[in-house]
């Protein structure tokens, strides 16, 4: 993942290696004429804390003011609100003027050539952005220690959604009422449909993101729905913590794309959607290559819709010209894989690599099997076939 950090002379991106941070671009860039964090609306200060950019503005959107490119930043985000501060409107925005130190509203001011190679490593409502007066490091062991800490506790906070814990969740909250339970019950609910019906489907955290600004920490990470496969995104989440004695607490829980339970909810069921199509087409398809290798062609036939069309055949023609083709070649063994499926609620499609054995002939290429539902199930409707 990337970051990216600011004082008042640079704006700076960082990228981690695997082994540590490290510094891929640097730019100057001017920040609010007053120093200080802001605190409230029109004080002329820049805000310091973690934020992630919510919108991105191109030239045509915007005002000579604000240069090519433009992105808002959540400011007030979780932890400003807390603490009573106010205002709206942070950017981080272009301009084609001379630029020099404390000279914005607040904002933070880059020159167009700049923002527009910034935007490359700025990705809405996923990228940290840390805007801090004066950077601070720390020694790698310190580093790791507070990272394992962290982690600890982020792998602790998964553990016990995962496992529908809630009630166990809650005590890792500052407070009660602070607990997102309605998100947090959907993902529950979604994971235990899942077991009920012995899907292969999980919900995980990936590309997780541990930040410390002074006393208090954020913990990013997507929350992915992963089955075989396939995964799919459901939104970011960002816990905000804070110290309570040695321990961490947190003291915001915040949902960004989706950024509400009932979004979530509807996220889920799409995906759920998704995955039922994945395993009732992959189902099919076993059960098709199954009819074909065994011989069965009656119940071969049964998979293939009613104005099946293939090479000028109709569905009585292919499957008479399979039986022909059966009665020749014995001791068929069909593999397939690298399934491909392209799902839709009426109709699909699916490629795979194929290769076919029997006594007399054998080839490999790739098959391509377009589906309708007819009568509740999946039928195939045209087939083709290219050879390696």
């Amino acid at each position: 993942s990337s970051s990216a950090a600011s004082d008042v002379y640079k704006r700076q991106v960082f990228h981690h290696n695997g082994r540590g941070m490290e510094l891929i671009f640097s730019a100057p860039c001017s920040t609010g004429m007053n120093g200080g964090s802001k605190e409230v609306d029109g004080d002329g200060k820049t805000p310091e804390g973690i934020y992630f950019a919510t919108d991105r503005f191109n030239e045509r959107q915007l005002s000579s003011t604000y240069g090519a490119l433009a992105f808002n930043l959540n400011y007030p985000n979780f932890m400003d609100s807390r603490k009573g501060r106010t205002g709206c409107n942070i950017w981080i925005h272009g301009t084609d003027a001379d630029l020099s130190p404390f000279q914005s509203n607040g904002c933070v001011v880059l020159t167009d050539e700049n923002i527009r190679r910034l935007a490359e490593f700025i990705e809405l409502n996923k990228t940290p952005i840390i805007i801090l007066n004066r950077m601070q490091w720390v020694g790698g062991d310190v580093a790791l220690m507070s990272r394992r800490e962290l982690a600890t506790f982020a792998d602790s906070w998964f553990e016990r959604l995962k496992k529908g814990r809630i009630d166990e969740l809650a005590t890792m909250y500052e407070s009660r009422t602070l607990v997102d339970r309605e998100s947090l019950e959907k993902i529950v609910e979604k994971i235990e449909d899942w077991e009920s019906r012995s899907m292969e489907a999980s919900f995980n955290i990936e590309n997780l993101s541990i930040l410390r600004h002074e006393g208090h920490a954020a913990v990013t990470f997507d929350q992915v729905v992963s089955y075989r496969d396939r995964s799919w995104s459901c939104g970011h989440r960002v816990l905000f913590l804070s110290r309570n004695g040695e321990d961490w607490i947190i003291s915001g829980d915040v949902l960004q794309q989706p950024s509400s339970a009932d979004q979530l909810g509807g996220q889920l069921a799409i995906v759920d959607t998704m995955i039922s199509i994945y395993a009732d087409v992959s189902n099919m398809i076993e059960r098709w290559r199954v009819s074909w290798q065994s011989g069965d062609m009656r119940q071969y036939a049964s998979f293939y819709a009613r104005d099946f069309r293939s090479n000028g055949m109709d569905r009585a023609g292919w499957i008479a010209y399979k039986k022909r083709i059966g009665a020749i070649n014995k001791n068929i063994t069909i593999t397939i894989g690298d399934l491909e499926i392209t799902p839709g609620s009426r109709r699909s499609r699916v490629s795979f690599h194929q290769l076919y054995q029997s006594s007399v002939h054998s080839d490999t290429g790739t098959k391509t099997l377009h589906l309708k539902k007819e009568d509740g199930d999946w039928k195939i409707c045209r087939e083709t076939w290219k050879a390696s």
